[in-house]
């Protein structure tokens, strides 16, 4: 994305801002620089400022960024890595992992929206669809709500269709810390990675080649993943 000058005014600004409080140590060693707390600074406006803020810090050596973790202040002699436990973690449940804590931790309350997925994306250095995935299980446990979208008038004779938000529902509030912390389970999702239907076990992939498959790959993925469909009603259940 191009900035304008007066964005890079503002990157400089808060890129300044952060390496000014890191070296008077108002910002300590570890601590995180999340989107949503960047945003709460002067000068933040949008993700690309952030994001360009956090590039010139990273190339000052103040901050370090890992995919997965975000991003914070350095540790001298401190390297950062996800913990060995989730090391290999998908993305997905990665990003759920992640989004649960911070729910759990009061980081976005009840009643506010989360970052929007381009924030996401950037600070979790994957890709939208990732994003979408690992917030999939918060939504259908209604802890968060996708609102509607607004239509807005740009010219006298087109609209743009706008994204609301998804905020935090008070859901977050009503149930045990350790439930709300505890990871989406599949029970119906084979450990060897292959779906049983008509007394055959195959790949997604290879059910989407057979003859009885009535829709594409991707279609077939996002139902039994995203949406949990039974593998056969998945197959056999054309788009409109």
């Amino acid at each position: 994305m191009r900035l304008s000058p007066d964005d890079h005014f503002r990157v400089r600004a808060l890129y300044e801002n952060i390496r000014d409080w890191i070296k008077r140590g108002e910002l300590p060693p570890g601590a995180r620089l999340t989107y949503a707390e960047l945003y709460t600074w002067p000068g933040a406006t949008h993700c690309h400022i952030a994001s360009s803020a956090l590039w010139l810090l990273r190339k000052d050596g103040l901050v370090e960024t890992r995919r997965g973790l975000g991003s914070r202040v350095v540790v001298p002699g401190q390297e950062w890595s996800v913990p060995e436990e989730d090391r290999y973690l998908p993305l997905r449940l990665w990003v759920e992992k992640t989004m649960r804590q911070r729910l759990a931790d009061g980081v976005y309350p009840p009643g506010t929206r989360i970052p929007p997925l381009e924030e996401l994306r950037e600070e979790f250095d994957v890709s939208k669809t990732t994003v979408r995935f690992g917030l999939s299980p918060l939504i259908r446990a209604r802890y968060l709500l996708v609102q509607s979208f607004n239509q807005r008038r740009t010219t006298a004779s087109s609209y743009r269709w706008t994204e609301r938000g998804t905020i935090v529902t008070e859901a977050v509030k009503q149930v045990p810390r350790d439930e709300l912390l505890r990871p989406d389970e599949r029970d119906d999702l084979p450990p060897n990675g292959k779906f049983e239907a008509w007394g055959a076990s195959n790949t997604l992939i290879a059910w989407s080649r057979h003859s009885r498959c009535k829709v594409s790959y991707h279609v077939l993925y996002t139902r039994v993943y995203r949406y949990y469909w039974p593998i056969k009603a998945a197959m056999t259940t054309p788009t409109n």
